[in-house]
């Protein structure tokens, strides 16, 4: 991960100073947030090792993770152009190339996110693996790369639910999208105009096609473990409030992207 990249990237969103009596640089406030991103470690100690307060270190995550979610970074990295017929050819012919299924521009799949349970609403977030946690619900391309993230709704609900209430889905019910083309889907969502599911038989799963499905889908699930074991703070039970932790989330994706990429696509990539 080029951290450079990733200040120049910020640099126009962060502030220079406003951590009185401490300045703290752009490269710092960066470094600061990835320590935490990535080691899930105490403020305190992240505080320690950059010699300043815990709060200034809480303010510093606020406003870069602030900065991650501005529309301006996210539209240049979670980009989901089911409109443009150009993105989903390119997108296409990635995933033909890789498991020869032709037509599709993305895998779908829900990731739960550990959380403590909420003090006044911990039923909401209690899930079926018996934890509390936020169901992230995910499109990836088929080089592992997020292009939709919907992480505002609680462990409770199913991926399924979450999909059929997202703007993502809403392109291909309200035909905004170019007709033909389709995501991948496991056995937990609905064959819909949007998303292809397999077989539900068992005797299907001899199939040659069932295992390509397989093949094709299994990017989402590697790109969703791939994310959580880069970020701990997403890995282990994490001890973040829900709304706060949304924004995590939806940070971690452009951060992912460059270090899988080194740099964003073209215009239409």
């Amino acid at each position: 991960m080029d951290v450079q990249k990733i200040v120049r990237m910020l640099s126009p969103l962060l502030p220079e100073n406003g951590f009185e009596p401490w300045e703290i640089s752009k490269l710092n406030q960066v470094l600061i947030t990835l320590r935490y991103l990535t080691t899930n470690s105490h403020q305190t100690v992240i505080a320690d090792v950059f010699e300043v307060s815990q709060k200034a270190v809480s303010d510093v995550i606020t406003r870069v993770v602030d900065a991650l979610n501005h529309p301006m970074i996210e539209d240049k990295f979670l980009r989901f152009w089911v409109s443009d017929e150009r993105w989903c050819l390119r997108r296409s012919r990635e995933f033909a190339r890789q498991s020869k299924f032709t037509n599709v521009v993305g895998c779908v799949d829900g990731c739960l996110i550990r959380i403590q349970r909420p003090i006044n609403y911990g039923n909401h977030y209690y899930c079926r693996k018996a934890c509390c946690a936020v169901n992230m619900v995910a499109v990836v391309d088929a080089r592992g790369r997020f292009t939709y993230i919907n992480c505002g709704f609680a462990g409770r609900h199913h991926d399924s639910f979450i999909w059929r209430n997202s703007q993502a889905s809403r392109e291909f019910e309200e035909g905004r999208a170019r007709p033909g083309y389709r995501l991948l889907g496991d056995a937990g969502f609905a064959n819909s105009s949007s998303v292809m599911t397999p077989y539900r038989q068992n005797a299907a799963r001899a199939d040659r096609r069932k295992r390509r499905f397989n093949k094709a889908r299994n990017v989402v699930e590697k790109a969703s473990g791939a994310l959580k074991r880069r970020f701990w703070v997403l890995h282990n039970v994490t001890r973040i409030e829900p709304p706060k932790l949304q924004k995590l989330i939806k940070a971690c994706g452009p951060l992912q992207y460059r270090d899988l990429l080194g740099c964003p696509p073209g215009p239409v990539a």
